[in-house]
């Protein structure tokens, strides 16, 4: 005898005789995430899934220099205005820099370096024009916030 059980939107079970298997629906992505990126006039702001990007809720790609894109990840559905503490960049002039998307991916390109981000992840690559990789993340969870405490 075969049973049908469903756990949750997102799991069934099926008992087969004395087996027992539990399936998990594959993410669907688009459904809680209708914009997938937005573009600014620095870079984009991508908004992966909290589940599979480490708890971020956006990753912008920020265009400083022709080899510089700075990566920021945030735990919330904004990005707060702060100078680096690493970084002191005075100059206003943006190079200029193109998007495109193919499918979950999208490449923001300077005329040195290309940042690939999965939409879906947030996960982060950089390769140079010819696309040989210079470094690139986990590509799920590749990072993790976490909130911590300081006296």
């Amino acid at each position: 005898m075969i049973r049908f059980l469903k756990l949750s939107s997102n799991r069934a079970a099926v008992f087969l005789g004395g087996l027992t298997f539990i399936f998990f629906q594959h993410f669907s992505y688009g459904q809680d995430h209708p914009e997938t990126f937005t573009q600014v006039g620095d870079g984009v702001i991508i908004h992966p899934d909290p589940r599979l990007s480490g708890n971020a809720q956006l990753v912008k790609l920020q265009v400083i220099a022709n080899d510089i894109i700075r990566v920021i990840a945030s735990p919330e559905k904004s990005l707060h205005q702060r100078n680096s503490l690493a970084v002191n960049y005075s100059d206003t002039t943006r190079p200029a820099w193109e998007v495109k998307q193919s499918g979950t991916k999208l490449t923001l390109a300077t005329k040195e370096i290309k940042a690939i981000a999965d939409l879906q992840t947030g996960a982060v690559s950089f390769t140079d024009l010819n696309g040989k990789t210079i470094i690139d993340e986990r590509a799920i969870n590749g990072r993790a916030i976490t909130p911590a405490v300081f006296e």
